[in-house]
């Protein structure tokens, strides 16, 4: 009876002891981003007058334990309990990533408002390159005016000097011009590609995914689609679309028709015999669900919850994570839900690519996917003008999520 006992409390004690290994190798881990040089301040409480109580160093990692606004409350290696920014770390349960760069395929997109409109430049090109060459590819939308070459080339330039080879490709100009409908006016702007020629080549020239470009009787900007490889790896190709959406609440119904091209599309692309690619991306501004325009959430009502491809910036909501807004901060005095929309930008996949997709569903927490709160980062907040940022940056965060390079290519 005694050996009895003395078997069943040593099983307890291992069992005890593999619960504990496992929570620490499978518990969220904060690490420093890749801004910071040294190390990040652990402080007493979340605020930057709290006393600092220990470091979190540049190779280390510490124990996610909750998350406040713009702080992680973590737990140091030597069991210290405390407060970092969010602006200088970066919460994942993946591996700290290869020390010779990239080792992912990162897909992006980002609105940069109104980017060429203005004769006199604004942007600040060193934290916008920071941003981009973390991707392998990226969508840009809102290319305005006589000036986006100039900008485009400039933003090539600060990439290079940080030792990135990037190229771009661009549309011609798409939206309207004299419409007949005078709701609809005169709105035109360009879509782009920005891509990493070490990592990526495109495989042909990008082109409308519907013509007319100029007055469409479906979409004000008609998206852009191209074709990209990797360069090494297995051979992985894969088709994405550019897409801006209407938020005009005048011609909301616009946004209706857009939203239900770009479902019926991506279904069409999956499903066609003659179509033989099958790893099928959309992504870019959907202006998904507008919180001023109650009556017209289209994307809620035909995207959400389809089975036929995966939209992947609802699906952290699957495991209880909250929405996070992809456009930055306009407001002094932010309430508690301030955060959580509006979620505009968003990401579709073909359910034929999921294996290459790290995992299901995706999260923010696994580092799956994310949107780039550069806004929230103290370089920008001490500026304390929303209207100052917005020119050297956007008024839309980047979005992002990761692919594996080395994918089999299964189409």
């Amino acid at each position: 009876m005694k050996s009895h006992r003395r078997n069943f409390i040593t099983f307890l004690f291992v069992l005890i002891n593999i619960t504990c290994i496992n929570t620490q190798l499978f518990s969220q881990q904060v690490r420093p981003s890749d801004r910071v040089t040294n190390y990040v301040n652990v402080r007493e409480e979340a605020n930057t007058q709290s006393e600092i109580v220990g470091r979190l160093n540049k190779s280390e990692s510490a124990i996610f334990i909750e998350e406040v606004p713009y702080w992680y409350k973590i737990k140091l290696n030597n069991e210290q309990v405390g407060y970092v920014s969010k602006a200088w770390t970066d919460l994942t349960d993946t591996p700290p990533p290869s020390p010779s760069g990239k080792t992912d395929l990162i897909i992006g997109s980002w609105n940069i408002k109104w980017f060429g409109s203005s004769p006199t430049d604004k942007h600040n090109y060193d934290e916008m390159a920071k941003i981009i060459q973390k991707m392998d590819v990226i969508a840009i939308q809102e290319l305005k005016g006589n000036y986006y070459k100039r900008r485009l080339d400039s933003l090539i330039a600060h990439l290079s000097r940080n030792g990135y080879k990037y190229d771009y490709r661009f549309s011609d100009e798409t939206g309207y011009k004299n419409n007949l409908d005078s709701q609809k006016g005169n709105y035109t702007e360009r879509l782009c590609f920005l891509w990493d020629t070490d990592r990526i080549e495109i495989l042909e020239s990008i082109k409308f995914v519907n013509e007319p470009a100029i007055n469409n009787s479906t979409f004000r900007q008609v998206p852009i689609i191209a074709d990209f490889k990797v360069t090494d790896g297995n051979g992985f190709d894969f088709r994405i679309m550019a897409v801006h959406t209407v938020y005009n609440k005048k011609i909301n119904y616009v946004r209706r028709d857009e939203i239900q091209y770009i479902n019926d599309w991506m279904i069409q692309q999956s499903t066609s015999s003659t179509n033989s690619e099958k790893n099928i991306i959309a992504i870019g501004d959907f202006n998904a669900n507008p919180h001023k325009q109650p009556q017209a959430h289209y994307f809620a009502e035909i995207i959400s919850g389809t089975s036929d491809y995966r939209v992947l910036f609802e699906e952290p909501q699957l495991i209880g994570e909250p929405t996070l807004r992809t456009t930055i901060q306009q407001s002094s005095n932010p309430g508690p839900n301030y955060f959580l929309l509006p979620v505009y930008d968003q990401a579709l996949i073909s359910n034929e690519t999921s294996y290459a997709l790290p995992h299901s569903p995706m999260t923010r927490a696994a580092g799956d996917l994310g949107v780039v709160e550069f806004d929230q980062e103290e370089y920008w907040k001490s500026f304390n003008d929303w209207d100052y940022v917005i020119g050297a940056m956007s008024d839309h965060r980047p979005i992002w999520f990761r692919l594996d390079y080395d994918a089999e290519d299964n189409d």
